[in-house]
């Protein structure tokens, strides 16, 4: 079980989340990367507070004062597959859109993170009672910036179908 989740892990929401929502240049650039292995990619959904109910994620990307590109992740996600070994992680946000001063609409959109962007805190693996080759970490984005332009996935506020979308791909390879 652990080969097939970490597998999963990468294949159905790294992989697959680029091959159907990605930009030509993100496919460039990310998947002949993660066909030879030198890549490897996951997704944070998980956290502490909202445990599967997804609509109710705490972690924020919030559209920056200085430039409408750029987006400030922070967060805490709990129970990464493969977050011990990934180099890219598929962030799951509510992203906040400013359409005044003091008025935001939340909606939920999909990051690429890299491992070594500046904020990103990786914790020790997770100790468990079984699946230790899982990889599982807690991963903390504390004022990360990303440019929508080059690691949004889809489109700004798509991000809740892509997920819809892509548990059921995996749901679809497990029951096989």
């Amino acid at each position: 079980p652990t080969i097939t989740t970490q597998l999963l892990a990468h294949t159905e929401y790294g992989v697959r989340s680029l091959l159907v929502y990605g930009t030509d240049e993100q496919q460039r650039y990310y998947l002949p990367e993660m066909a030879k292995g030198n890549m490897i990619a996951t997704a944070c959904i998980t956290e502490a507070h909202s445990g599967s109910d997804i609509r109710n994620i705490e972690t924020t990307a919030t559209v920056s004062d200085t430039d409408p590109n750029t987006y400030i992740i922070n967060g805490k996600k709990m129970w990464i597959t493969n977050g011990l070994n990934a180099n890219v992680f598929l962030v799951y946000c509510k992203t906040k859109e400013r359409h005044t001063s003091d008025d935001y609409d939340d909606r939920f959109s999909f990051f690429l993170v890299h491992r070594d962007m500046p904020g990103v805190t990786i914790s020790p693996p997770v100790s468990t009672l079984g699946l230790r080759g899982l990889g599982l970490t807690h991963i903390e984005f504390k004022d990360v910036k990303v440019n929508a332009i080059h690691h949004l996935i889809g489109q700004l506020g798509e991000g809740l179908n892509i997920l819809r979308n892509l548990h059921g791909y995996v749901r679809t390879t497990l029951s096989g």
